[in-house]
């Protein structure tokens, strides 16, 4: 049994990660080295061969951890991992699987400097997170050294509502935490997607914090610390600059050394006097709209996305107050509460649960309430 360092996956909405890096930051060594040592304790446990991932829950304060669980596979964050190991878990695993032995020991396996991985979901942060499948009309990839673009999905594609939301994911080493941390905040600067609102800018702020900065934030720091900034929610793509050629650096320059010049090529995209942001970066300020799934003054109910019908709780006759849960919809493994927006009595219901829906379509009728 081989393990491969340790993981932080604390940057978490409602128990889904966002933001992943290895090592784990804030642990005292005597900490780390139980965590590991107790993760190969259950692996040996249960004769366990291939790749897997240990799970727990740590009060770094008291040097206490918990065990969770153990994922028997790879996990989304394992490329933060395969950053600092340079161990490609893929290969590993599958010649394992074929019956080979291991192709290093543990006193091969070094921890070279820092990794950390943005998650990039079709969510829109200032809609309460709410999913939005659609198509991706453009889609261009930050580039250069010390980064990672895992994308599933290509200019043209579809991000579809059956699944799940996350659609790639960029990642950054640096030679420490913070290296990497202003790397991953450039990256998400630069990537552009046209078609859909993602999660990146909103990320792209969690990676700015203090806290994080600290590495003093926990698994409840998205809803405690995080709300997402109404301020800093990005235009529309039709105000940001057209990317450059991947892959294509945007300036060389030259630099003096006690070894003679430099010429480090520069890549990303050229930022135009006045622009304001990009498209998935560094959003520009405008007013936020309305929350998931809530209806416009005078609207009617309608499905804010392609989903499908969970729960229809309220009946023909019954009166409702703004706020009131009018029905809940699933959608690329999250569920959505449409709400009413002011008080009325429910004249009509126009679905039920099961009903595969399309976006805009009426759910309920409400009378207004004449009071």
């Amino acid at each position: 049994m081989v393990h491969l360092g340790d993981r932080d996956c604390s940057v978490q909405r409602r128990h889904q990660k966002l933001i992943e890096e290895a090592p784990a930051p804030g642990l005292a060594p005597q900490l780390r080295a139980a965590l590991r040592d107790a993760a190969l304790r259950v692996a040996r446990s249960v004769g366990y061969e291939g790749a897997g991932t240990v799970e727990f829950l740590v009060l770094p304060a008291t040097g206490e951890y918990f065990f969770l669980e153990m994922n028997t596979r790879l996990q989304v964050e394992h490329g933060v991992t395969e950053m600092v190991t340079g161990v490609d878990l893929v290969a590993a695993q599958l010649r394992i699987a074929a019956g080979e032995p291991l192709s290093f020991s543990a006193d091969d396996v070094r921890i070279d400097g820092h990794a950390i991985q943005a998650r990039i979901a079709a969510e829109d942060p200032w809609e309460g997170f709410r999913p939005a499948p659609g198509s991706v009309r453009e889609l261009a990839l930050p580039q250069g050294p010390w980064l990672r673009n895992d994308m599933g999905i290509e200019s043209g594609d579809t991000v579809a509502a059956e699944y799940d939301s996350m659609f790639g994911k960029v990642l950054a080493w640096g030679t420490d935490r913070d290296v990497a941390r202003r790397r991953l905040i450039g990256a998400l600067d630069e990537l552009r997607v046209v078609g859909v609102p993602t999660t990146a800018p909103y990320l792209r702020e969690v990676l700015a914090s203090e806290s994080f900065a600290a590495g003093t934030h926990d698994t409840g720091s998205v809803a405690r610390e995080w709300p997402p900034d109404p301020a800093l929610r990005p235009a529309t793509a039709a105000a940001f600059p057209a990317p450059a050629t991947p892959g294509v650096p945007v300036r060389r320059v030259r630099i003096a050394t006690d070894r003679g010049p430099v010429e480090v090529a520069v890549y990303g995209r050229p930022r135009p006097a006045g622009a304001t942001g990009t498209a998935a970066g560094r959003p520009s300020r405008s007013r936020a709209g309305s929350g998931p799934g809530t209806t416009g003054p005078g609207a009617p109910p309608v499905a804010p996305m392609d989903a499908t019908v969970v729960a229809v709780p309220v009946a023909v006759g019954q009166p409702v107050a703004a706020g009131d849960v009018l029905a809940v919809l699933e959608a690329m493994k999250m569920e959505i509460e449409v709400r009413s927006d002011a008080a009325g009595t429910v004249s009509e219901v126009l679905v039920s649960p099961g009903d595969a829906i399309g976006a805009g379509r009426p759910l309920v009728v409400l009378a207004p309430d004449e009071g």
